[in-house]
């Protein structure tokens, strides 16, 4: 037998069909693995510093799994915590929380308001044929997980110290495989993993453009309605009831149809009092707030679909001036209005109260007043009307556009930033064509460029391109 084995050992070595000894390879591996971790222990300290900085979070992963010396001076970038009431995205955030070198770290913490559609969905045709009923959950336990929240979300806050900014979003898992924010739910789904998108705070119902703003207080008021907008009412009562400030507080639906409903905002209610609180305190800077301002009574609006036109009748316009103190904010820098309705007379007279101070204005996604303007003569009133083009080059308002385009994808939008710009301040092409019916407006191929609400890394010509064509159709 011992013959036999020296016999036959150079043929098995040798032999081409059979792999490497496993062993000498495996040990070979760790060899070079081992003297690589050697070699970049002995970088210094602030060069595997600026390394790290150049590397995203999961190639950081696995130089800290080289060496245990590896683990300890390679930090995990973390800049941002995300909240909600998902298990997972809680147990990160406590995680962090628990970490003095990640938590001091945290600039930003977003509130995903979104919470995952109950498993049996909600159909009709499953009530009608489900054999087992939902129970309804007793309103002391509902209350009582809505105090258990707040609770942590107040200890979050409070451990986190740098955090600054503050965002609420029904809008993180944006669409099916393009979500807004990589939130650690979203990336512990398995891959091609299929599920109803959640939005969080109320949408239009299908083949509606608007969604209404139901009743916040008094006897018309529903409790499940306010529900809908869990971390809107948790995020205002924390913030209200510390003591530390935030300079950025944004309530973002990243244009989708929906928002906050403007009546949780009517005077006297207690999220009025809350945000009034916040937005009193030293050091405040931005605020975003998406709101829902359609009347919760159907009757109230008259809104007509006409393709890429809506035509909008109310009894009586809300003048910018009633909704914005203006005259208050004498160290405004920016000021935005995107999918709003306007009419073009009251905007140009609000445009001119502006302070010296704004260097940036948007008016992106306008709905105007029939009868009171369109872009087109917008663009002609701020260029001939106001005296942006004869102020000193480094003190000209930087002006930002942006309108939906034509095609039947959600989120998609065309940036004619560059195209207003030259337009107002040198006297250049009209960039906005009025085609359609209404009030709405158009730009031409060639102008502008192609961009995506939901992933800023896209960026495509206007034109007709065959690869501006390949798109799947995204539902709201």
């Amino acid at each position: 037998m011992e013959q036999w084995a020296q016999y036959n050992e150079p043929t098995v070595k040798h032999h081409k069909h059979l792999p490497p000894e496993p062993y000498k390879d495996t040990a070979k591996s760790q060899t070079v693995a081992a003297t690589a971790a050697w070699t970049v222990e002995c970088l210094p300290n602030e060069l595997l510093g600026a390394i790290c900085d150049l590397l995203p979070n999961s190639d950081i992963k696995n130089l800290r799994l080289a060496s245990p010396l590896l683990g300890q001076k390679c930090q995990l970038k973390i800049s941002r915590v995300f909240i909600s009431p998902n298990p997972v995205n809680i147990k990160v955030a406590m995680t962090i929380a628990t970490y003095e070198c990640y938590r001091l770290g945290v600039e930003e913490i977003i509130w995903d308001d979104a919470t995952l559609v109950p498993s049996g969905g909600d159909g009709l045709l499953f009530h009608e044929y489900s054999e087992e009923s939902e129970a309804e959950v007793p309103k002391e336990f509902a209350v009582e997980d809505q105090e258990s929240f707040t609770w942590f979300a107040r200890g979050c806050k409070s451990s986190m110290k740098a955090a600054k900014d503050l965002v609420v979003t029904p809008a993180a898992h944006g669409f099916l495989f393009e979500p807004l924010n990589r939130t650690p739910m979203i990336k512990s789904f398995p891959y091609g993993f299929i599920y109803p998108v959640p939005r969080g705070w109320p949408t239009p119902l299908p083949r509606n453009q608007w969604e209404l703003a139901m009743p916040w207080v008094g006897d018309d008021a529903v409790e499940e309605n306010k529900d809908l907008y869990h971390g809107f009412r948790i995020v205002t009562k924390v913030l209200a009831e510390e003591e530390r400030n935030v300079t950025e507080l944004m309530f973002d639906a990243h244009q989708l149809n929906t928002g906050v409903n403007h009546l949780a905002l009517n005077r006297g209610s207690e999220e009025y009092n809350n945000f009034c609180d916040i937005q009193k305190r030293p050091g405040f800077q931005k605020l975003h707030l998406s709101l829902v301002v359609g009347f919760y009574l159907a009757e109230e609006y008259e809104i007509c679909d006409e393709g890429h036109s809506w035509t909008i009748d109310i009894h009586k316009y809300t003048s910018l001036f009633d909704v914005f103190p203006i005259d208050r904010w004498q160290q405004l820098t920016h000021f935005g209005l995107s999918n709003v309705l306007v009419a073009q007379t009251d905007l140009i007279a609000f445009l001119l109260k502006l302070p010296q101070t704004v260097q940036t204005v948007e008016l992106s996604f306008l709905n105007f007043m029939e009868g009171d303007g369109h872009y087109i003569s917008l663009m002609e009133d701020i260029r001939d009307k106001l005296d942006w083009k004869h102020r000193p080059f480094e003190r000209r308002i930087k002006t930002f556009a942006k309108i939906f385009c034509y095609l039947l994808y959600y989120g998609r939008y065309i940036c004619i930033d560059n195209e207003v710009e030259e337009c107002v301040y040198s006297n250049g092409p009209q960039p906005i064509q009025l085609r359609q019916r209404g009030n709405s407006s158009d730009v031409d191929p060639g102008t502008g460029v192609l961009k995506d609400l939901f992933n800023p890394a896209w960026e495509r010509p206007n034109d007709y391109s065959t690869e501006r064509r390949l798109v799947f159709p995204r539902q709201h």
